[in-house]
């Protein structure tokens, strides 16, 4: 029998996406972005994926916020006890993925900004259409 192939258009991945290394806990991750960029995230539902690997679903703590220009700010873990979200980037604890909406937004701003926080060891941004394991970041 014959490969299928799926191709996902890249304009499916047209967000931006910043890693974070941090010791720190979720909800204190998302109180030093709130209070750095000004944003109000919100804890939702955790963000769930099957690994295809072991057959089970994995869960990864997840935050949001809607701006009125649109522009939609996510928090997602990148650990679990089970496994990882994007297993390339095992040294990476947090994404912070960020849909434009109305507004330009400037990643080496965000990223300047999140520098500034303490706790956070290393803050940078990703190519997504680089990683192996990007249609994990797809909701």
């Amino acid at each position: 029998m014959g490969k299928t192939i799926l191709k996902i258009d890249d304009e499916v991945y047209d967000f931006i996406l910043i890693g974070i290394v941090s010791n720190f806990r979720d909800f204190r991750i998302c109180r030093d972005i709130n209070t750095t960029l000004e944003l109000e995230l919100q804890r939702g539902s955790d963000y769930t994926i099957l690994d295809g690997k072991r057959d089970t679903e994995l869960a990864f703590s997840f935050f949001e916020y809607n701006t009125e220009q649109e522009d939609q700010y996510f928090v997602i873990s990148n650990k679990t006890e089970e496994g990882l979200l994007i297993p390339e980037r095992k040294q990476l604890d947090y994404f912070l993925l960020i849909k434009p909406g109305m507004t330009p937004i400037d990643p080496t701003e965000i990223i300047k900004h999140l520098q500034t926080v303490a706790g956070f060891q290393a803050v940078f941004t990703l190519d997504v259409r680089t990683l192996k394991s990007k249609g994990n970041l797809l909701f």
